[in-house]
């Protein structure tokens, strides 16, 4: 099972500074991979807009993680805020 929310308990010897979103994306896919998972970065997709939607489709996401038969897309967003950065 993919959960992320481990990743934020690692402790701060064993992964990088994160202190903008390409840091997070790269120190979250190295983590997952050590957990034993396939982790492509900014993998491209398609997926067609509903017919309502007035947004223009979502053409990559950050992290693909690949599970025996499961594939988890993952879109990272990290706060301008520097206080809300995460501090190793």
């Amino acid at each position: 099972m993919i959960d992320i929310r481990l990743f934020l308990d690692v402790p701060s010897s064993k992964i990088g500074s994160i202190s903008n979103e390409c840091a997070l994306q790269l120190e979250l896919g190295c983590y997952l991979r050590d957990q034993g998972h396939r982790v492509e970065f900014e993998k491209t997709f398609s997926v067609q807009s509903l017919a309502s939607s007035t947004r223009k489709p979502k053409q990559n996401l950050d992290l693909f993680v690949f599970e025996q038969e499961r594939t988890v897309g993952i879109e990272l967003k990290v706060p301008v805020c520097t206080e809300n950065l995460i501090r190793r």
